[in-house]
């Protein structure tokens, strides 16, 4: 297996059975997943705005591998197929998921419409700086 910040793929061969494919699939939109969960239980424990960037990040991130998925199917788009569920169903479960979690997480914590939108500009930031550096740095 090969890794870079943004992915993991065979270096040689093949899986041995098409759901090890889909566990590789699987691994980042999990941790992403999990990670919103825990960052959320934080939050909620802490009122600790500090931690809200890593909730935000969570979903802009699941949103835009489903944008991406428009031209070429991306982890969850790609699951949902191999599930026989079409490539939307699990995508739009993840968003609207992350994206209640961040709703909530913005009301009962007060969040102005100018704090979402600063996380939305470092979230920008830091995807395209992974991006970057996989496609020009770490290749």
């Amino acid at each position: 297996m090969g890794m870079t910040l943004n992915s993991a793929f065979l270096l040689e061969g093949e899986y041995q059975y098409g759901w090890h494919q889909q566990l590789v699939s699987a691994a980042g939109p999990m941790f992403t997943i999990i990670q919103a969960f825990v960052i959320f239980y934080f939050i909620r424990k802490t009122n600790n705005k500090y931690w809200y960037p890593f909730l935000f990040f969570a979903f802009y991130s699941r949103i835009l591998a489903m944008i991406i998925s428009i031209f070429n199917p991306n982890d969850e788009a790609r699951i949902s197929a191999w599930l026989g569920l079409g490539y939307w169903i699990l995508p739009l479960t993840v968003g609207f998921t992350l994206f209640i979690l961040l709703v909530k997480t913005s009301k009962e914590q007060k969040y102005n419409l100018k704090f979402n939108l600063i996380n939305y500009f470092l979230s920008t930031l830091f995807i395209a700086g992974v991006v970057f550096s996989d496609q020009y740095i770490l290749k």
